[in-house]
């Protein structure tokens, strides 16, 4: 790493405690497992809490956690997360140093740092692991490094105020990468359409580098690799736990089936530059494709939607050409990424067709997805996702394919999407297969959920758990759409990795499902995390590292919140597309097909052109206007509309004014000169104090408050520790006193 890269700053010049990430992964059989290393550094005169959120691969298991502080290694464990947020805290007011890893949402992690001291260097060391997944004949593995901007309330979707990624255009982060591939996939041919990589040969395969990247875009490698069906089984102390891979081959699945097709296209600003670029080459080709009793409709959709014909037209001449002269013209022009509204007017236009598809073609940056996936559920069509740009949002739109029973591919700007138009169309052909069953050779103690569809030569995998070793062959069973019943037998092979990392694979998957619907308590899926040292929505990691008396921090330290980097080519910020070539790496003579690629020194950003999504947390209720005097009142009581609307506003007043517990004082006499909370001041002047100041009541009426607002409009994180270092300075009897009057609260 060159000197100038010694502090990094944003655009505003605000230092970035994070330095650069460093990865190493093995690809061996039929796990991907990788550890990476992020590099913080302060320097700062003071000390600070540093807080990363980061992407993961949905499909990916956290394994391990490690902290490095001179040269002393700490390992985590998942505690219940109350529990794990309760000693965080503690252990930072007691100024000792501890990382937190949450699990912010489905494919984010949050990495917090607390007490990191004045001139100190630190290394947070995590290890995950990941099923490899093969389809029409190729694996395609993805490490995400970028959190693109998305569009909505981040908080809506459950993540806290200091788990929000923020993105900054002057922030540079290096990222380096070795992997191993071993065994029979290092034979074959392979290719990065995101990076640029060098190949050496290693003892049982090949080590493929990548020396300098940024972390603004999806690492991506392609090789050659046919599925095939197989189950491992291994050891985990009174049960066996296994792992079925099934690579279904589906017969007679080229048909002339006919499609009723909702074509659905993303031109939010998000998608502007190589994604419309992307998403205008492949829908002339969905188009093309269409065939003469085929039927389809057009929806372009930003911050609100346009339907092309309004109705299911027939695949002729005449209505191909009206659309593809629509299409030529396609700009990212329609502002914001309202999808649902427009998915819910695709889905119900006329059609004399039962059933149909959709196929969507969009980078997802979308922060709120539930209430997406159950009208897109209520509609029983099948959605076709074709996710484009150097970081869409994987997750998101892969539980939107899956849950609706079709599919989901990513194509990034170096890759060729009218193949992946194609291949979606393959799918959608099909039989469906139907009834789905495993057979196994004994009863099995539980298992994961089948797919609810499968698709000809692609990869799904189930877990299992048995009171024996499994013992002769499994078979898959489903049955097509005339009836005809089918069934593929399956051998049982050893497993080539850890045993370990299949079992916390599969009881990391059996947690997520049991969790929804509720089939376990949380206590209970709590309980089974914390055995196999899993970090889930039920735990966090934690590390504590206990400082000698005189290293102990003695402020509360200041946050630091990471930004990201612009992803590359986001909003039309740069250009991806041949940066770099796609190189084609032939592991028989070592040889590497690169093109020449210039400017590699700097990652590629320029302004954002989408403004702030994330609605300000002022705007969560509106405030309650001071009566007129002789206007009749009206009383406000315990958890009414008005009062929860009262006590947003003064939430926000107390997050932007509360970092340190000195600065509460001011924030009383503020409150008291705004007219808008007149009302909750009249109630504090007017209550029984007991003896105590002002300011102490005000103190346990915010910590009230807390917990009547819900999470749409939470404190943060210094608010949050400054209100319960004040706090603890009220005698509990008296708080608890406090607290039921505020309870009987009426505000009139």
């Amino acid at each position: 790493m060159g000197n100038e890269l010694a502090i990094l700053k944003t655009l505003a010049g605000e230092k970035m405690p994070l330095l650069g990430v460093t990865a190493r992964g093995v690809i061996s059989g039929e796990l991907f497992e990788l550890e990476v290393e992020q590099r913080y550094r302060n320097e700062e005169d003071k000390n600070i809490e540093a807080i990363y959120t980061f992407p993961l691969a949905a499909r990916a298991v956290l394994l391990d956690i490690e902290f490095e502080l001179g040269g002393k290694k700490l390992s985590g464990i998942a505690v219940e997360k109350k529990e794990a947020e309760k000693e965080y805290e503690k252990a930072i007011e007691d100024g000792n140093t501890a990382i937190l890893l949450e699990k912010s949402s489905e494919d984010l992690y949050t990495v917090n740092l607390g007490n990191l001291m004045a001139g100190e260097e630190a290394v947070v060391r995590y290890r995950y692991a990941e099923p490899l997944v093969r389809e029409q004949g190729q694996l395609r593995l993805v490490i995400p490094t970028a959190i693109a901007p998305r569009y909505g309330n981040p908080e809506s979707a459950g993540l806290k105020p200091h788990q929000i990624p923020g993105v900054d255009i002057g922030a540079n982060y290096p990222f380096t990468l070795t992997i191993d591939v071993l065994g029979e996939l290092a034979k074959g041919d392979m290719a990065s359409p995101s990076h640029n990589l060098t190949m050496a040969a290693i003892e049982h395969g090949i080590r493929l580098n990548l020396k300098k990247g940024w972390l603004d875009r999806d690492f991506i490698l392609v090789m050659d690799g046919a599925g095939y069906s197989n189950i491992s089984c291994v050891r985990d102390d009174e049960q066996w736990v296994a792992m079925a891979t099934f690579c279904p081959a589906i017969p007679d699945v080229y048909t002339d089936r006919p499609l009723s097709l909702r074509l659905v296209i993303d031109c939010s600003g998000s998608m502007e530059g190589d994604s419309i670029t992307q998403a205008r080459q492949a829908a002339i080709k969905v188009i093309e494709t269409l065939k003469a009793d085929d039927e389809f409709d057009v929806t372009l959709f930003g911050s609100n939607y346009r339907l092309l014909f309004g109705h299911m037209k027939p695949s002729d001449d005449f209505h191909k050409g009206r659309a593809t002269q629509e299409l030529i013209g396609l700009e990212a022009d329609m502002g914001g990424t309202e999808m649902e509204g427009a998915l819910s007017a695709t889905t119900s236009r006329p059609s004399e067709r039962d059933g149909g598809d959709v196929l969507l073609i969009t980078d997802g940056e979308i922060w709120q997805i539930e209430s997406l996936i159950v009208m897109a559920q209520k509609s029983h069509l099948r959605y076709f996702i074709v996710g484009v740009g150097s970081s869409p949002s994987h997750a998101t739109l892969r539980t939107l394919a899956e849950d609706t029973k079709g599919a989901y591919e990513a194509v990034s700007p170096n890759e060729d999407i009218e193949s992946v138009v194609l291949r979606q169309f393959a799918r959608m052909r099909q039989p469906c297969a139907m009834r789905l069953q495993v057979v196994w050779p004994v009863p099995p103690l539980w298992t994961t959920l089948l797919p609810k569809a499968i698709f000809h030569d692609g990869t799904f995998h189930i877990y299992a758990a048995f009171s024996q070793p499994l013992a002769g062959n499994i078979k898959l069973a489903y049955s097509l759409d005339a009836g005809r019943r089918v069934q593929e037998v399956v051998q049982v092979l050893p497993w080539e990795g850890k045993p370990a990392s299949l079992t916390r694979i599969a009881i990391a998957k059996r947690i997520q499902e049991m969790g929804r619907p509720m089939r376990m308590t949380n206590e209970q899926l709590a309980k089974l995390a914390v055995q196999y040292n899993l970090a889930t929505e039920y735990t966090h990691y934690l590390i504590v590292h206990e400082r000698a008396d005189g290293e102990k921090a003695v402020d509360l330290p200041e946050i630091r919140q990471v930004k990201q980097m612009l992803a590359a080519g986001w909003g039309g910020s740069g250009v991806v597309r041949t940066q770099p070539c796609m190189a084609v790496l032939h592991a028989e003579d070592m040889s590497l097909d690169f093109c020449d690629h210039e400017g590699g020194d700097l990652p590629n950003v320029m302004t954002s052109r989408r403004a702030r999504t994330t609605r300000p947390m002022g705007q969560l209720g509106a405030p309650t206007p001071r009566k007129k005097r002789g206007s009749k009142k009206m009383a406000i009581t315990h958890g009414s509309p008005h009062l929860i609307a009262l006590l947003n506003n003064l939430m926000e007043i107390v997050n932007q004014e509360l970092i340190r517990p000195d600065d509460f004082p001011n924030i009383v006499r503020k409150i008291e000169k705004m007219p808008e909370l007149n009302q909750l001041h009249d109630f504090i002047r007017d209550i029984d104090k007991q003896g105590m100041h002002t300011d102490e009541v005000w103190v346990a009426f915010i910590s009230w408050a807390t917990q009547q607002v819900g999470s749409e409009c939470q404190l943060t994180r210094h608010a949050a520790r400054s209100i319960h270092s004040l706090s603890g300075a009220i005698a509990p009897d008296r708080l608890a006193g406090l607290m039921v009057k505020f309870n009987g609260i009426t505000l009139v």
